[in-house]
């Protein structure tokens, strides 16, 4: 699946090791896709999974349940301990 990445870009300059460089550029032949596409793409990825396993994001969740026990019984909430 390829991200759309549509309006202004900001340019980064990042060093890669000698494998990590040759990996995106096979994925990049194998996909027919721009090294920069590759990689923007193993971001969203990567911030995607780093937004499911934060806990802390979880709050904006309960807003929706609205527990009156909230302040006090935060980690079960959060964690789902007891």
């Amino acid at each position: 699946m390829k991200a759309k990445h549509s309006g202004k870009k900001v340019r980064k300059q990042i060093y890669l090791g000698h494998e990590q460089n040759e990996k995106i550029k096979q994925i990049a032949m194998r996909r027919r896709w721009t090294e920069a596409e590759v990689i923007r793409e193993a971001i969203d990825e990567y911030m995607k999974k780093q937004e499911q396993n934060d806990p802390l994001l979880k709050l904006f969740d309960l807003t929706d349940s609205n527990p009156i026990d909230g302040s006090v019984h935060h980690d079960r909430y959060i964690y789902g301990n007891e």
